[in-house]
């Protein structure tokens, strides 16, 4: 007699880490001289980092792993922040790689938001109450179903004969003459590569120190906005933290980051917060928005948690400010 089949959830390959935790995602620290050129300099950050990328899209197979849709996502952010940082030296050529990249990056956004918010409903189960967790499961099950549509919507791009021509074009990028720092290509600014990274810092930096007002008085659009400020910051610093040394790292590039995990779990709130509550008007169980209201207590508490943790993050920023402008503009002076 043959067995029914049984229907189960889908499997997701999950890391034992918070999603929202330190994850390197391959970063290496790339050697750079104050005096080469800024061109130079740009492509010696883009060529490990896309040759990263392009490895980890080999092993992207059918079983849905969150930890390597988190490492090239990543990666593909340090890309496109690297390729806008030196759009003037580098040209709009590799800008309009960044923008034919852009499709698959989305792509594998998708799956990645979905697992963060999958396990904000996993962690949830367990502190909602016992009446509401049926409601929770069953959204549950369809937010792993939607899951697994995107992540296979994404193998399938990242198979396709696009991702590979786009990968050739990109190799063919970072080994053409024109990208390799000659004089004649570096003439748009002439920056050496130190004080290049003096003034691109000195400005994220003014433009996360903008923010002087209690951050809870900010509109969530203005708290998204910082975060993607403390993100440019955070990523610039590693990209030249090899012309600084730790300072950069411990009064920089650390505090970024935490700011940047703190502003994103607040902004992962406020877009949560909308998916249960356009789910909740389209339920016609009270049942059901009881349990959707008792989520978006949840949130609310843990958006106030976060907000005020990036608060006594940004009171340090604002009382490190002169070390951090005195340490930014030495790699500048070192040329």
């Amino acid at each position: 007699m043959a067995k029914s089949a049984k229907t189960s959830r889908p499997r997701i390959k999950s890391s034992s880490r918070s999603l929202r935790g330190p994850k390197p995602a391959g970063r290496t620290v790339v050697t750079l001289k104050p005096a080469m050129s800024a061109a130079q300099a740009g492509v010696d950050i883009l060529r490990p980092l896309v040759g990263r990328f392009f490895e980890l899209a080999g092993g992207l197979g059918v079983e849905s792993d969150t930890e390597q849709v988190h490492k090239m996502r990543v990666v593909a952010r340090r890309i496109r922040s690297a390729a806008r940082m030196f759009k003037r030296v580098l040209g709009k050529g590799l800008l309009a790689l960044v923008g034919k990249l852009k499709a698959f990056v989305d792509a594998l956004g998708a799956v990645r938001d979905e697992d963060v918010f999958i396990e904000f409903l996993r962690g949830a189960v367990r502190r909602i109450q016992p009446v509401h967790r049926p409601t929770l499961r069953a959204l549950l099950d369809e937010r792993l179903a939607r899951r697994h549509r995107l992540y296979l919507r994404a193998v399938k791009a990242i198979q396709s004969e696009a991702f590979g021509g786009l990968e050739r074009r990109w190799r063919r990028a970072m080994d053409a003459p024109a990208t390799r720092g000659q004089d004649a290509h570096t003439t748009r600014d002439g920056l050496a590569a130190g004080e290049f990274a003096a003034r691109r810092l000195s400005k994220l930096l003014d433009k996360v120190l903008h923010f002087d007002r209690p951050l809870d008085s900010y509109r969530p659009v203005k708290l998204h906005r910082l975060r993607i400020h403390f993100k440019r910051l955070r990523y610039a610093g590693e990209f030249f933290e090899s012309l600084y040394g730790q300072q950069l790292v411990l009064l920089v590039v650390e505090p970024a980051k935490e700011m940047q995990d703190f502003l994103g779990g607040a902004h992962d709130v406020e877009v949560f917060k909308k998916i249960l509550q356009a789910r909740g008007k389209a339920s016609n169980s009270r049942q059901a928005a009881d349990a959707i209201d008792d989520l978006c207590k949840l949130l609310d508490r843990r958006h106030e948690e976060l907000v005020g943790k990036a608060q006594k993050g940004m009171k340090g920023f604002i009382e490190d400010k002169e070390a951090c402008e005195k340490i930014i503009s030495a790699a500048a002076s070192s040329v």
